[in-house]
Order: C-alpha cells, then structure tokens, then sequence
C-alpha cells in the first residue's frame, strides 16, 4: 500500500511537471542594443533568437513613442517554430511620419499554450 501511494504522488508529480509551469518562450535579442539610434524613414533590423519548448504561435513588435507602431510578424512560413530567427525577419520599417524621439521596442512572443513573454528597450529615433 505504502509503494501504491509512494507511485501515485510521483506519477502525479510528473503530470504536473510536464504539463504546466511553462513560463512562455525565451526571447534572446542580441540587436538592436538599448540606446540605440535610428533615422526616420530608415529601418531596424533584429538579430537573436525566440524558442519554446512547444512552439510559438505569435509574434509581435510594439515601437512606443510619439507615434505607436505595431509591426505583426508572419510566423506562417516558419518550418521550426520552436526556434524563431529574428534575422530572418524583414527590416521594420520606421515610417517617415514617425517623430523624431525617445522610443520604447516591445517583442512580445506567445506560445501554444498561450504563455507570453516581453523584452523590451529604449531606443532614439532621429
């Protein structure tokens, strides 16, 4: 009885382990860097990883200033969806109508199991 129950909590144990407590996807951004600097009209390119144990469905930008931009990124022709490249994402494009300031980039990346996670920075636009 005692090995019944001693197999039960650890069974158990094991479910709750593997099946919760996902924190969400890990965002490794390696550029832009904090601080950086940028033209009006220009474009910013990332460099860095997204991964997640399952897979990330979502995929999004958010430029916060004067004028809020929100880039949505197409995830649709990414063969491995537990590794995201930002490489190889297309340039954001910094629209000519944006005004010259100081700028806050948010990536915010969800997973399967609707776990999200942000990184964010501080960059100037000129």
């Amino acid at each position: 009885m005692k090995n019944f129950f001693f197999l039960t909590v650890l069974s158990l144990s094991l479910i709750m382990v593997s099946c919760g407590g996902d924190s969400g996807p890990e965002i490794n951004l390696t550029s832009p860097s904090d601080g950086d600097t940028f033209l009006v009209g220009g474009t910013i390119s990332l460099g860095g990883t997204v991964t997640d144990d399952t897979e990330v469905s979502a995929l999004s930008i958010v430029l916060t200033g004067d004028v809020v931009t929100t880039y949505t990124i197409d995830l649709s022709a990414a063969t491995d969806r537990t590794t995201i490249n930002l490489a190889s994402i297309q340039a954001l494009a910094i629209d000519t109508t944006v005004i010259p300031g100081d700028y806050v980039l948010t990536i915010t990346a969800t997973d399967n199991d609707s776990n999200s996670t942000e990184e964010s920075l501080d960059l100037t636009i000129q």
